[in-house]
């Protein structure tokens, strides 16, 4: 073919293409699909590479032709392979997705980068997007930055606003508030909403420019009135607080609701709190909790704390602890193990004011959430000696220690249980235990206690000498009935007898300078010298 003979080709081939290009706008002539692919045929059969391109869009949409992606390919290629970038880019995209040919990702990369490299805006975003996740290459958050700002500085308004992102968080880049600032300004202009919103937020917090409340407002409600759920949520806040805006709860209140029916777990939360406490709405206890109940179907932590409370307190909803539990715990598997912290903080807070009813359902809840909670084991073991069962005192004092045996508080509640169960010499071994922590952590009202009571035990034991058995005795049904003197001593209360190391005395033997001490011959347990009855085994020694 000679030039002449190619120039006339390609004339008509241009020709035929706009023929094409016409019917499929609509310009000049009634819009038709059908003439439009087949005046692109025409010109593509002359290897017109727009032609081409336009005509495997043709085939791959089914647009005015049958749909069939291996014709789409086939054309795609023929101006692909010509430089036509359109074309190189959507032979990218079926080789990316395998249609009308075999999958295949390597070449999609092949010919999206060499579309990007001759400007093709949409193929040098993909190449941003792909290095960014290492999708089908390695990642590279360097070179995702670079086909980022490629494509945003031709007025990509998602490259514009990802490259915000990257200068805000510092990825691919040196962190740059002002740059992030810059790149979320130029494609919220552009009508970007989630760029609306981060530039809305950016003027809130003076990020990047200068603070701006009412600047704020303006961006949030350009990115709101889109449908953007984030900014629905953050204008119902400035509408709720005054902030660049009058304060207005009803307006508040129905931005919060946009937000909410759109599934934001925080505006959804928010309503529900609303609702719980009438704040700025009629009180509603049922929507409280359908809100709520919303919210942490999401997994939305503060909802599940909410919702668990009203549950373990009875507010908006019918007491349920198992409820109140299985919400709990789902905070606690997300790693967040403050509901449990919280429930022992309770039960402390109600052991302190007497309420140990209160106080035992606490800590009781606390065990549930976690089984082998040492502290939640003590305030059980302080609930059972203030209730004198001293007999569960012990047991959960000592499970306390077997998880944790660096407790003061469970040495010497437990030390406590064992002097009131008339088991001294345990006891005292349970004080020095505890006094041996305290010293050590520098715990001074606590060494000041733990020695009174140790000086008050052995002063109570050398004191002891003569004894009588007072009738039978059940084991564990006496102890020694004792206050605190300025001093740190004991002081006895009035009663006719004392039982000390589980043996009955009488009162008015103490002082008496009798051998010191004699033992069980059936159990070997130490015992007052004129003891008559061991207190232990519960058999007569001697006449």
């Amino acid at each position: 073919m000679g030039f002449f003979d190619s120039l006339s080709n390609s004339n008509q081939a241009k020709k035929y293409y706009h023929n094409g290009c016409c019917y499929a706008a609509g310009n000049e002539v009634e819009k038709n699909s059908k003439k439009a692919a087949y005046w692109f045929a025409k010109s593509a059969e002359l290897e017109l590479p727009c032609a081409q391109n336009d005509l495997g869009v043709c085939y791959a949409k089914g647009d005015g032709v049958t749909k069939d992606p291996v014709k789409a390919r086939y054309w795609y290629t023929k101006a692909a392979e010509q430089g036509n970038a359109d074309a190189q880019f959507n032979l990218g995209g079926h080789y990316l997705k395998g249609e009308g040919v075999e999958k295949n990702p390597a070449k999609a990369i092949s010919w999206y980068t060499k579309a990007a490299e001759q400007g093709h805006v949409d193929a040098q975003f993909k190449l941003g997007i792909r290095y960014s996740n290492g999708q089908d290459v390695e990642k590279d958050e360097g070179k995702a930055v670079y086909w980022y700002t490629k494509a945003a500085e031709q007025g990509h308004a998602d490259a514009q606003n990802i490259l915000g992102v990257c200068y805000t968080r510092g990825i691919g880049v040196a962190k740059n508030p002002e740059m992030a600032a810059y790149w979320y300004t130029k494609a919220a202009k552009r009508g970007k909403a989630d760029a609306q919103n981060n530039l809305g937020w950016r003027y809130s917090h003076g990020q990047g420019v200068a603070k701006d409340k009412e600047k704020a407002v303006f961006w949030f409600k350009k990115a709101a009135e889109q449908g953007y759920v984030t900014a629905q949520f953050n204008l119902g806040v400035c509408y709720a607080r005054g902030d660049g805006v009058e304060k207005d709860e009803a307006k508040a209140l129905d931005w919060y609701t946009k937000a909410a029916e759109q599934g934001h777990p925080n505006a959804q939360t928010n309503l529900g709190w609303r609702f719980s406490k009438g704040d700025g709405i009629v009180k509603d206890p049922e929507k409280a909790v359908y809100w709520y109940t919303k919210a942490a179907e999401q997994g939305y932590i503060p909802a599940q704390n909410d919702l668990a409370l009203c549950y373990y307190n009875g507010e908006c909803v019918k007491k349920d602890l198992e409820a109140a539990v299985w919400y709990f715990t789902k905070i606690i598997e997300s790693g967040d193990l403050s509901p449990l912290q919280e429930r022992i903080d309770e039960g402390n807070k109600a052991f302190l004011s007497g309420n140990y009813v209160k106080a035992n359902e606490a800590y009781n809840i606390a065990l549930r959430l976690k089984q082998d909670s040492p502290e939640a084991y003590l305030g059980k073991g302080q609930v059972y000696f203030k209730q004198e069962k001293y007999e569960s005192a012990l047991i959960f004092f000592e499970k306390s220690l077997s998880l944790n045996e660096s407790l003061v508080d469970g040495w010497k509640g437990k030390g406590d249980t064992l002097l009131a169960m008339l088991r001294s010499d345990e006891a005292e071994i349970a004080f020095r235990k505890a006094l041996n922590i305290a010293v050590a952590d520098k715990q001074t009202a606590m060494i000041d206690e733990i020695e009174a009571v140790l000086k008050s035990i052995r002063t109570l034991t050398s004191s002891i000498k003569g004894v009588n058995v007072v009738g039978d005795v059940e084991p564990n049904k006496h102890q020694i009935v004792y206050n605190y003197s300025a001093s740190g001593d004991i002081i006895l209360d009035n009663i006719g007898s004392i039982v000390k190391d589980d043996a009955v005395v009488n009162r008015s033997n103490l002082g008496k300078n009798e051998p010191e001490s004699i033992f069980c011959p059936y159990c070997g347990k130490k015992l007052p010298s004129d003891a008559k009855f061991c207190f232990l085994c519960g058999k007569q020694i001697g006449e």
